[in-house]
């Protein structure tokens, strides 16, 4: 919207005002593994890290990442994209692709500048970098349905769907019954929770 174009707007002049602000991007096989050591460095540092659910908490997590990146940017299917701030790195994405399609990845920020939504700020870039790419025209957040800061800057939706298959004989077909149960009751429990967890977050803020 106009409203929150401006927003963003001025939170990026207010972040210029800080010393030099870039935006830049890595899709070159060998420079991206230090850009992804950038990545879990700064993850880390957060409250991911914090939490012991970064990469860099586990060492198994670490290698399959670097690994598989260098291994899709071999196949030029891995961009990486950050913003820096007086060059230290205070936002930093990457997307795989194939074909025409993208898949944005996580997204990672200095929360020492939070009050300026770094992470916002990167991925409207990002998402200028994408739609001129001739070759991509379509490109899937991989955000949760309703996420509070994708929802306000990609409006279109792609559809996606679960389907689960049972094998055709007696036994098998009343567990996969009682399986697809729980996964239902499962999703509604999380989905209940998840609601009450924000409703205490709002509380608590007033």
């Amino acid at each position: 919207s106009n409203k929150k174009r401006k927003e963003y707007r001025r939170l990026k002049n207010r972040l210029g005002e800080q010393g030099d602000l870039k935006f830049e991007i890595c899709e070159v096989q060998n420079d991206i593994v230090p850009w992804i050591q950038d990545f879990m460095d700064l993850e880390g540092a957060g409250w991911k890290g914090r939490k012991q659910t970064a990469f860099n908490n586990r060492h198994n997590w670490a290698e399959y990442l670097k690994t598989s990146t260098v291994s899709l940017a071999e196949n030029g299917q891995c961009k990486i994209w950050r913003l820096k701030l007086n060059d230290k790195t205070i936002a930093i994405t990457f997307a795989h692709h194939a074909g025409h399609r993208a898949w944005l990845n996580k997204i990672t920020y200095d929360e020492a500048y939070a009050k300026y939504s770094p992470g916002v700020l990167l991925v409207l870039e990002v998402t200028k970098a994408l739609g001129d790419d001739p070759l991509i025209t379509e490109v899937d957040s991989l955000a949760t349905p309703d996420h509070p800061m994708i929802n306000h800057l990609w409006r279109q939706r792609i559809s996606a769907t679960d389907i689960m298959i049972g094998a055709n004989s007696p036994v098998a077909t009343t567990s996969f019954a009682i399986t697809c149960g729980l996964i239902k009751i499962r999703r509604e429990l999380r989905a209940k929770a998840k609601s009450l967890y924000h409703q205490y977050l709002k509380g608590a803020k007033k």
